[in-house]
């Protein structure tokens, strides 16, 4: 596994898996018709995640909300909740439910915005882990310098490997910082009579 991983650049594979359904026939409203066409297409999805070792993923659901329909009663499963608990048993965090904007503006755009951080927020764990992942072969490679059949040249090309991806951690790092003091500046503009 971790040879296979190693030779076709481990930090540069795939981490994160995101894939969207779009079904030509309508949307996926009731258990029915996710039962039906949807359910087995999420299933094989994950299988090819799986077969390709990566373990992080997200379902999204894209919810037209309408406001006439909102007053009736609820139905006891969603569809979003039978997908967590098809797919996402341990993990209800991977599957998250966004509203249409074309339908419901004023509520969509938190909603949006939600979906946003939770994709941020899954990147980023899977990055880590991702990078912990490798810093624990590095580490491995190390620990076997003693042994006859080390090599040097390998254990130097994981090094600098780490290095690039550290580097460009970093840069990410000073990106993010640099929106948020954006973010912090804009609102005390913003806010500047109150604060008075």
């Amino acid at each position: 596994m971790w040879r296979f991983r190693l030779k076709n650049r481990f930090l540069l594979s795939p981490i994160f898996g995101l894939k969207k359904w779009q079904r030509k026939e309508g949307e996926c409203k009731d258990i029915n018709t996710y039962k039906t066409s949807v359910g087995d297409d999420i299933d094989a999805w994950l299988k090819i995640l799986h077969l390709y070792h990566i373990q992080d993923w997200m379902i999204i659901l894209v919810e037209t909300y309408d406001v006439k329909k909102a007053n009736k009663l609820l139905p006891r499963t969603t569809v979003l909740d039978k997908i967590r608990s098809d797919f996402a048993a341990k993990t209800a965090d991977r599957c998250f439910a966004v509203i249409n904007p074309i339908k419901s503006e004023s509520r969509s755009a938190e909603s949006w915005r939600g979906l946003i951080t939770r994709i941020r927020h899954l990147m980023l764990t899977a990055y880590d882990r991702t990078l912990s992942l490798f810093e624990d072969i590095i580490r491995e490679q190390r620990e076997r310098r003693n042994n006859p059949n080390w090599n040097f040249c390998h254990y130097f090309l994981l090094q600098e490997e780490l290095v690039f991806e550290l580097n460009h951690h970093l840069r990410f790092l000073l990106v993010e910082c640099k929106a948020s003091l954006l973010d912090l500046r804009s609102y005390l503009n913003n806010n500047n009579d109150n604060l008075e």
